[in-house]
């Protein structure tokens, strides 16, 4: 169908191949997030053509990442404790094998299956082990250091998810303590594909 190619964020282009659709900026343009940068409406001699619009735009980004690790923080973790609850299961039919009420306790669920087999095939007879480990809240204290090693660890795994389709040619990152936390921020200049293509609704002025 009929398409434009929009700009997914603000920068400035170093490359522009296009194989479909009108090109309407060039190398060395600044461009802004949503602007439109290759048009489906292809004028011709015989007047407008809709078209698909396809093309390949690199441009020079900078994109910034920032995470924050606090030096005293609670989370629910597990207590070392466990509850194993088996049942037979025959069929379709699940018979418990335990006589506890049920569990007030916040959990942390797993199951695992061990079921009769047959000529390499699981039979649907066999025993279904339940175990919950109680999850109660913990309190969480670091260090100054510790809490700048884990933030340098989280910002980048940050970088590697959100920018691992990007080349990255410049880094800066920077660290310190604000409000009882340990933050990190990066600002990164980067050659990314930013096309995003759209559809060309035909009759709605696009």
């Amino acid at each position: 169908e009929p398409s434009n190619i929009k700009a997914a964020r603000d920068g400035r282009i170093v490359s522009i191949q296009t194989y479909t659709g009108q090109a309407l900026v060039k190398e060395g343009d600044a461009v802004a997030r949503g602007m439109l940068l290759v048009s489906g409406v292809v004028e011709t001699n015989a007047g407008p053509v809709f078209r698909r619009s396809q093309a390949r735009i690199l441009a020079q980004t900078e994109r910034r990442l920032e995470v924050s690790v606090p030096l005293k923080e609670t989370r629910l973790l597990p207590s070392g404790e466990e509850l194993l609850r088996p049942s037979l299961r025959l069929f379709t039919l699940e018979i418990p094998l335990y006589t506890d009420g049920p569990i007030e306790e916040q959990t942390a669920l797993t199951s695992t299956k061990h079921m009769l087999r047959a000529g390499g095939i699981d039979l649907p007879v066999g025993i279904v082990n339940r175990r919950y480990a109680f999850i109660v809240p913990t309190e969480i204290v670091r260090t100054e250091e510790e809490a700048a090693a884990l933030a340098a660890q989280r910002l980048a795994e940050r970088v590697e998810n959100e920018l691992s389709a990007a080349e990255i040619t410049d880094r800066r990152e920077t660290g310190g303590m604000k409000d009882g936390c340990y933050v990190r921020t990066g600002v990164y200049t980067c050659i990314e594909e930013i096309g995003i293509e759209e559809q060309l609704l035909i009759g709605d002025g696009t």
